[in-house]
């Protein structure tokens, strides 16, 4: 992880005691790839493994049909092989001229991981986060919670309709679907399409045409990192809704500098109650985001991960009558 350059207090890097979080007031979670590889969609390091098996897949003819240009995309295919570039995101923040190539196969490698049956029966986290939001009780918490995801799929917006519509009570049905409808989910980098628009888990067959025209209108939403994304409407969006939060929920994210510098723009973290998964932060690690935060973030323990540490946040709310439960 590169030095962050936000001057803090001075860092403490143990794990905090868990805040109280009282969720009435405004509250965004910052999602990451962590927090949806429990549905089968994949880390950075994976996602690069994935776009290896395009190649294979698709050929580079079927591809140029889409106006891709083959010998271009010959080189950036031998560049995921040979580079060590750890992630996608590193590799097309280094190596700009497969921008666009990239972001096709980006789409190309996610669209068909998009997958219904990942997400049901319902597990891990997203049970946790619909039952917090109290879509079908009297005091629902859809007006101060909200959602930053930098992730492009849409398996959390899919789940909590589907849920609704499989686990809801007939007489309660349309209210929480109307409830649903004010909850922002705000994706940062773009998606893989507006969700319930362009269905999910709708791209069954990716050798088709259809699909891979799919995947290059998604190509076109696509933001990566090194993108100016300050002209971007989704990020300044995002930005927005940490600005006004009180409170902010990291989940599934390796806290990636000049992420966390854009994201925040503008914004004093340390006047916020923050709190955050640390999978895979080492020491090092740890004392950089502390001190970004200037010493105000919770960190739960590194073998705490989605749905343990939702559960851990929740515990100490009493959604039934939206307060803090007496300890």
């Amino acid at each position: 992880m590169e030095p962050i350059g936000r001057p803090g207090k001075p860092v403490r890097t143990d794990t905090l005691k868990k805040p109280e979080l009282d969720f009435n007031k405004p509250t965004v979670f910052i999602l990451g790839a962590g927090a949806s590889f429990p549905y089968g969609l994949p880390l950075g390091s994976g996602l690069k493994k994935s776009m290896l098996l395009l190649e294979n897949r698709h050929g580079t003819s079927s591809l140029q049909d889409f106006g891709v240009d083959i010998e271009l995309t010959h080189k950036f295919f031998d560049t995921i092989k040979f580079s060590s570039f750890s992630t996608i995101d590193i590799l097309l923040e280094k190596k700009t001229r497969f921008r666009e190539i990239g972001a096709f196969c980006i789409a190309l490698a996610l669209l068909p991981l998009e997958v219904h049956d990942r997400l049901f029966p319902g597990h891990d986290w997203y049970p946790l986060f619909y039952d917090l939001l109290n879509l079908e009780g009297d005091n629902d918490l859809v007006s101060s919670i909200s959602v930053v995801t930098l992730n492009y799929d849409r398996s959390l917006e899919h789940f909590l309709a589907k849920n609704i519509e499989y686990n809801c009570d007939d007489n309660l049905v349309k209210r929480s679907m109307q409830r649903l409808t004010g909850l922002s989910i705000v994706h940062a980098h773009g998606s893989l399409g507006p969700y319930p628009k362009i269905p999910y888990g709708s791209s069954r067959s990716p050798d088709s045409k259809q699909f891979l025209s799919a995947a290059k209108k998604a190509a076109d939403k696509i933001k990566i990192v090194s993108d100016n994304l300050d002209e971007s409407e989704d990020f300044m969006h995002a930005q927005q809704k940490i600005k006004e939060a009180e409170n902010v929920v990291i989940i599934g994210f390796g806290y990636d500098p000049r992420t966390l510098e854009l994201l925040f723009k503008d914004t004093d973290p340390s006047k916020k109650t923050v709190c955050g998964t640390a999978c895979g932060l080492d020491e090092s690690d740890r004392e950089q985001v502390t001190e970004f935060f200037s010493g105000n973030i919770h960190f739960a323990p590194e073998d705490i991960i989605a749905d343990k540490f939702v559960h851990l946040l929740v515990s100490g709310f009493d959604k039934e009558r939206n307060t803090l439960k007496d300890s």
